[in-house]
């Protein structure tokens, strides 16, 4: 986890706190209020109650850190089954830039970066390399470690037509 994200959930969560700090403390001097055989009751209750809210701000805290560290993560429930035009140039994005990497003399691309670099889903750029890999358009690379081009017999370098791929696998999916 990046330093500047865990900052943020945690300023996130101190201020959150301070405000259910507050809120609870002004709730339970109302309480005592009450007949004493309830104000206990009631306090024991409260309790719970400040204890449920507490681990939820921890929980609220830890969901905008990771939010910030992987801000793409919130936008894969926005489209569950994305439209075959958008699942086609996602792949073809995704081969350009791993086209182009190839081409600048760069080392192989890691999903985790390229999902980062394209502002994609990491999961819809491993949906999108795993059937690249079946079709013969990309390589899971060893040493580097990596996706890499994948060589086609007599060629230099991959040159299959992503199309088929991507409008096959999207043609296939429920």
């Amino acid at each position: 986890m990046r330093l500047a994200s865990a900052l943020v959930g945690g300023v996130v969560a101190a201020i959150l706190w301070l405000l259910g700090g507050t809120g609870f403390a002004a709730l339970v001097a109302g309480s005592a209020s009450y007949p004493a055989i309830y104000s206990s009751f009631a306090i024991l209750i409260l309790f719970f109650i400040w204890l449920y809210i507490g681990w939820l701000i921890v929980l609220v805290g830890a969901e905008v850190a990771h939010l910030h560290q992987y801000p793409t993560t919130s936008r894969e429930s926005v489209l569950e089954t994305p439209s075959y035009r958008l699942r086609e140039w996602q792949g073809l994005q995704l081969l350009v830039e791993i086209a182009r990497r190839y081409f600048a003399g760069q080392p192989t691309s890691h999903p985790a970066e390229l999902a980062t670099h394209l502002r994609m889903p990491l999961s819809t750029v491993e949906e999108l390399v795993d059937e690249f890999v079946q079709h013969g358009l990309l390589l899971r690379a060893a040493e580097p470690e990596g996706i890499a081009l994948a060589p086609v017999p007599g060629a230099g370098i991959g040159a299959r037509d992503p199309r088929h791929s991507t409008w096959t696998a999207a043609a296939s999916r429920p």
